[in-house]
């Protein structure tokens, strides 16, 4: 039996023992005054005092118990309320700003155009790179190329062994004033400076360099 049905049980049994002394010192009381008036004379002295002390007895009984029922608590303790404890919140770290980075710098612009030699030339030094307005006396030697030998869409040289002027250039331009309206003109375009170098002085063995004022 838990508290509470304990504390009513009590409470009732107390009220029931209550009710029934007040109808008993009732009783008492009425008996009490009958005999006194009544025959007041001849009322026996020792049931009188009997009937009294019972009565106030009882009376101080019923005060005791409406006293006692007074300090009883009329309800059920309430249960203590553990305190609600929130949570502690991890700190919020704010991520590392990601490193800026220079941009890399451009390489520069003449690493990149490579250098074409061209113009007109009456003499040596006799190599490729230059038309020459004469018939040049000896194979023209070679220069480093300047364009890469596996790349696409580039230049291309030019091996002019007959026009106004003759030699091997990347020149597209002198190698059109060379050769336009000119009769016969020998003009041939190579991938690369060894084949248009050999052909030129294949022709120039062959005594096949013609100059056409």
């Amino acid at each position: 039996m838990n508290l509470t049905t304990e504390t009513e049980s009590s409470v009732s049994a107390s009220a029931s023992l209550n009710d029934a002394v007040v109808d008993l010192a009732t009783a008492f009381q009425t008996v009490l005054n009958s005999l006194s008036t009544a025959n007041p004379a001849n009322a026996n002295a020792q049931t009188v005092t009997a009937f009294q002390t019972v009565l106030d007895a009882m009376v101080s009984f019923q005060r005791g118990s409406a006293a006692e029922d007074a300090a009883s608590p009329s309800a059920t303790p309430s249960p203590p309320v553990s305190p609600v404890v929130a949570p502690a919140l991890a700190p919020v770290v704010a991520p590392a700003p990601a490193p800026v980075l220079a941009p890399a710098p451009a390489p520069a612009l003449a690493a990149l155009v490579p250098v074409i030699p061209g113009g007109l030339r009456t003499s040596g030094p006799w190599n490729v790179g230059f038309l020459y307005i004469v018939v040049p006396p000896q194979h023209l030697a070679a220069i480093p190329d300047p364009t890469p030998q596996n790349a696409e869409s580039l230049p291309v040289w030019y091996a002019i062994s007959k026009g106004r002027f003759v030699g091997v250039t990347l020149s597209n331009a002198l190698a059109l004033a060379a050769t336009t309206g000119v009769s016969g003109a020998s003009m041939k375009s190579h991938k690369t400076q060894v084949l248009a170098l050999a052909a030129f002085n294949e022709a120039l063995d062959f005594n096949s360099i013609t100059i056409v004022p």
